[in-house]
Order: structure tokens, then C-alpha cells, then sequence
């Protein structure tokens, strides 16, 4: 599993923080 597939998991399962400085980074 990939530090991506981690991240995209724990931003389901946490129903999307608001706006984390890494998620602006990747969009």
C-alpha cells in the first residue's frame, strides 16, 4: 500500500479534514 492509498483511506474515514495544507498541494 502506498502513502497515497493511506491518505486517500484516512481522508474517507475521516470524512475530509477542511482544507489541509497537503490536500491544496495535491489539487
Amino acid at each position: 500500500m502506498s502513502a497515497d492509498d493511506k491518505f486517500q483511506i484516512r481522508n474517507l474515514t475521516k470524512g475530509k479534514l477542511p482544507s489541509l495544507p497537503f490536500e491544496r498541494a495535491k489539487k
